[in-house]
């Protein structure tokens, strides 16, 4: 019977516009990743045809961290409970929490278990050990007033949170004229590419303490190939004009960024 609550709060949770669900997400990664060469190439042929066969995709384009939901290293060191590692009004109308669980996302080891709100010992030393730009989850059971009947029910809350330095990296000509770079850059890689074959993609990079952008790559492909490649190419040979990030103390930190492209998704 808990197990199937868990998963019908889960899924009413997925499409919750403050919280992600980490299932769906993990599920759009792999498949992602899993596309085929063959279907890679079945793809490519898609950029084949005229004009009018051609049906213009509403490309997305954005460099920001993994999850919108974000905390400094600062906050996370002195949070004592769920309210402090979410973003304010997060917990708004929630009580009653239990089955606390919060993990470091893509590594199953890691995770500390609480029977409420506030977190114990493990749950603040699990947080305490993470670095910069390290992804987190927290997944618990709490109470909630149905506004509809005026009763309390069971929901199923679930955040996904970045850690973030005091002071962001940042292109020193802004996030706009970095945008306007990419945009303008792949215009002949996109001009043919189809909306109902193109997907979530994403490429990881750091900005270093020297402002040099490292370790480029592809997280989940847009399902075109040439397109993937050529976001790479663009963030891999980006302007060397980058301000790096800072923590608490004013010293320079790299910060890890997700370039985010084609279709908006996990």
């Amino acid at each position: 019977m808990k197990k199937k609550l868990f998963i019908v709060c889960l899924v009413i949770t997925t499409i919750s516009l403050t919280a992600y669900s980490f299932t769906s997400c993990e599920n759009s990664t792999t498949e992602n990743e899993e596309v085929s060469q063959n279907n890679l190439a079945d793809s490519e042929s898609e950029l084949e045809g005229t004009s009018e066969e051609r049906k213009k995709p509403d490309f997305f384009y954005e460099v920001s961290t993994r999850f919108i939901a974000t905390i400094t290293k600062e906050k996370l060191d002195q949070a004592k409970t769920l309210a402090d590692l979410v973003p304010k009004g997060g917990t708004k109308g929630l009580d009653s929490f239990r089955d606390v669980k919060i993990g470091i996302v893509n590594d199953k080891s890691k995770f500390a278990k609480g029977s409420n709100g506030t977190l114990n010992s493990n749950q603040i030393n699990l947080l305490r050990s993470t670095n910069y730009s390290t992804d987190f989850f927290i997944e618990a059971f709490c109470k909630h007033k149905n506004p509809d009947t005026g009763e309390k029910e069971d929901y199923c809350f679930v955040y996904y949170v970045t850690i973030i330095p005091e002071k962001e990296a940042e292109f020193k000509e802004g996030h706009d004229a970095f945008m306007d770079y990419l945009e303008e850059n792949s215009k002949e890689a996109i001009k043919k590419v189809k909306r109902d074959k193109l997907k979530p993609g994403k490429v990881r990079f750091t900005v270093q303490q020297n402002g040099e952008i490292t370790g480029v790559e592809l997280e989940s492909t847009s399902g075109y190939n040439s397109v993937d490649k050529k976001m790479i190419e663009l963030i891999t040979n980006s302007p060397k004009k980058w301000n790096p990030a800072t923590n608490s103390k004013g010293e320079k930190i790299d910060q890890e960024l997700v370039f985010s492209f084609g279709l908006i998704g996990c």
